[in-house]
């Protein structure tokens, strides 16, 4: 089948209509002239896969990797990476217009390097006990023994185990983080654990946590920043594109640096990301996580860096009983965005900035349209985290009206 892609929509798909039919087709760009195949249909919308272009678009490269398209990782390797950003700023106004009723002002997107980014990776484990991932669309695996989104580490640490025909036999999946060294965690029911920690530890791994309890080695993942550390562990959230990440606590630090002695709260503060650096520098701020384990590591973070003036509160934010007045909430919520009670929390507090950071553009857009009637948006900022991929990150400031 034929047709004209005029945009691309939010899960890497190019978009396509004939008559009253859309069509989503994967490594499909936009303003292409496409040949293409139909896999399934999913409420009302056809879904399919690039088969020829007919005419490409200007912005079309080479992937870098071989699996593309096979793989379900990486959705715009065909795509230059400049256009990658236009394009999904396009889509990120598109979602906040449609659901949130939303125009608002962009500043320049948050982004670092395009390939080699990815502190953490986890891999499928088949029957024959290779590493794997999920094929495209599908529940499928497919063997891989490279992947150049992956830092050069952790895609060293792949290649090894494919040269030394390494088999992870009764093992559901591995997951590993780096930062100075890698640590690992699989999930499992039975088998050799003593013998699956000695063949990853001789191919470089240095610690492993096999569900629910047991480890081996190192247990905690150190996390550099300019002036301080942060430890979390495989069973905590930490952002995987370390780069970015570091420019988007400078970005709010930025923006925050005229205003002296903020009362700010964090509202889900994990293990210190934001917290820690907020609290380095200012004398008042507050730290909420639910977490019993992010908790604890937060304490330790806290402890090991030396800061007095941070508060921690082992609560939901929802649940949270704080009488003092609050300048800044700080707002990372998990992909749901926010619910009806941390809503009511935030005006409840009614602080003279929010600062929302979302990995979810349509929650993020729900959530907006009803803050909007309390606060005026400053600016909106693309955050790139996770380059070649359909995935969305956005950081928002805004002020009480």
């Amino acid at each position: 089948m034929e047709g004209f892609v005029l945009s691309l929509a939010y899960g890497g798909y190019g978009v396509v209509k004939k008559g009253k039919e859309v069509f989503l087709i994967s490594g499909a760009l936009p303003e292409e002239e496409i040949d293409f195949n139909t896999d399934f249909k999913r409420k009302g919308v056809n879904f399919g896969v690039l088969k020829k272009v007919i005419k490409s678009s200007e912005f079309r490269v080479k992937p870098k990797c071989k699996y593309f398209l096979n793989c379900g990782g990486c959705n715009f390797q065909n795509l230059d990476y400049n256009q990658q950003l236009i394009e999904k700023e396009k889509i990120l106004k598109e979602i906040l217009k449609k659901i949130g009723k939303l125009e608002v002002k962009f500043e320049s997107p948050i982004y670092s390097k395009e390939y080699g980014y990815r502190s953490k990776v986890q891999f499928e484990i088949n029957e024959k006990g290779k590493l794997c991932f999920f094929k495209r669309n599908s529940n499928e695996l497919i063997e891989i023994d490279e992947c150049p989104i992956l830092s050069k580490p952790l895609e060293l640490f792949l290649k090894r185990v494919y040269k030394n025909d390494l088999k992870l036999f009764d093992v559901k999946n591995l997951a590993l983080y780096f930062s100075k060294s890698i640590i690992g965690r699989i999930e499992t029911r039975e088998g050799n654990f003593l013998k699956l920690w000695r063949d990853l530890k001789n191919i470089g791994i240095k610690g492993l946590w096999i569900k629910p309890k047991k480890g081996f080695g190192k247990y905690l993942i150190k996390r550099d920043f300019e002036n301080y550390s942060l430890f979390h562990s495989p069973f905590s959230f930490m952002q995987i594109n370390e780069e970015v990440n570091k420019l988007l606590i400078k970005e709010i630090l930025n923006y925050l640096k005229e205003y002296k002695d903020l009362k700010i709260l964090d509202a889900y503060s994990g293990v210190g990301n934001f917290s820690i650096p907020l609290g380095l520098n200012y004398k008042n701020v507050f730290a909420v996580e639910n977490s019993k384990s992010n908790f604890y590591l937060l304490l330790k973070n806290k402890e090991e860096i030396g800061i007095e003036n941070l508060n921690l509160i082992n609560k939901n934010f929802e649940e949270i009983d704080l009488k003092e007045k609050i300048d800044l909430i700080l707002i990372d919520p998990p992909r749901e965005g926010l619910s009806k009670g941390a809503i009511e929390k935030i005006l409840s507090f009614m602080p003279e900035f929010l600062i929302y950071i979302s990995c979810d553009p349509s929650t993020f857009a729900r959530d907006l349209k009803v803050l909007k009637n309390f606060y005026s948006i400053e600016y909106v900022k693309l955050v790139d985290m996770f380059p070649q991929t359909y995935h969305i990150e956005v950081v928002c400031f805004m002020k009480k009206s």
